[in-house]
């Protein structure tokens, strides 16, 4: 660095510099082309004030954009809180309107069950209208039927008065109410005779029912535990046969062990004596004498396959 400063002089390129000011287009040609250090310099200041001044447009543009978008937030919040009571408040009428369209339904169906209540009992009441005046007319027809009946009954009476001496036709009625009272209650007397008299034969046939059972069941009681003592004697008779087979199979059994013991200490004595040595298991431990007697028959065995094999 200190060399190539040694070489330019700032005299010598003084009139450079000039022309490449004054000519922009040489200027950006033949700056790069140039290493002194103040042309270097003032190339770089000048970009950084070319730069300053579009940072400041961009300041400037940027804070009228911030500006904009500011007020059109405010203008976007403004606006939803518009939208947002827009919105509650149409929530309000639909749940008033939906309130007032169920409370409406209700009333309707009330209203409905109600017309067809009413219409159910006029119905009714005009065929209970209807049934009164076919009863009105039955009863005028059997009046007009029993007129005869009167007729009878008032001649009935005109020769009572004179020969019973009723006096009028009350007397005969209270006459006939009487005697008709007492028919009543000697036919409650006898139906009560009667009731009496079957439930006792009710009673009579279940007393008979309930012996006859009783008998049927000590009866088969008796040929039951007749027909299991039977079993029971010969079950036992069985039993004590097979008692008698079992001991007979015991004895046989006991002796059948008695010889197998006898032949295995009679054989480990043997193969002591064979082997000259002492026995060492008692004459009671069986389980051990055949334990020796099977490990020297395996001993035996090998021996004689080796023997095998070497002929």
């Amino acid at each position: 660095m200190s060399s190539r400063l040694k070489r330019y002089k700032v005299e010598d390129n003084v009139e450079d510099y000039i022309i490449s000011k004054n000519n922009p287009t040489l200027k950006k040609k033949s700056w790069p082309l140039l290493e002194f250090p103040q042309i270097e310099r003032e190339r770089q200041r000048r970009q950084l004030v070319e730069v300053e001044g579009q940072l400041k447009m961009k300041r400037k543009y940027y804070t009228e954009q911030r500006k904009v978008m500011i007020k059109q937030w405010k203008e976007i919040e403004r606006e939803g809180q518009t939208l947002k009571e827009n919105f509650i408040s149409f929530n309000e009428f639909l749940c008033v309107n939906m309130e007032k369209r169920n409370r409406a339904e209700v009333n309707l169906a009330e209203s409905k069950k109600l017309r067809e209540h009413t219409e159910k009992d006029i119905e009714e009441l005009l065929t209970k209208l209807m049934d009164l005046k076919k009863t009105k007319e039955d009863l005028d027809n059997k009046i007009r039927d029993h007129i005869i009946y009167e007729q009878y009954l008032s001649e009935v009476l005109s020769v009572c008065l004179k020969d019973e001496n009723f006096r009028n036709e009350s007397d005969f009625v209270r006459r006939y109410e009487y005697y008709a009272e007492l028919n009543r209650e000697l036919a409650k007397k006898q139906e009560k005779i009667f009731t009496d008299l079957q439930e006792i034969k009710i009673e009579m046939s279940k007393f008979t029912e309930k012996a006859e059972n009783i008998l049927m069941g000590l009866k088969f009681q008796s040929v039951t535990l007749q027909g299991r003592y039977e079993e029971t004697s010969r079950k036992a008779r069985r039993m004590e046969t097979l008692v008698c087979r079992i001991k007979d199979k015991i004895i046989q059994k006991d002796s059948d062990v008695n010889l197998v013991k006898s032949a295995t200490w009679n054989l480990y004595r043997l193969i002591c004596r064979k082997k000259n040595i002492t026995p060492k298991i008692s004459k009671n431990n069986i389980e051990d004498q055949l334990l020796f007697i099977k490990h020297t028959l395996r001993q035996i065995h090998i021996i004689t396959e080796e023997l095998t094999l070497r002929q």
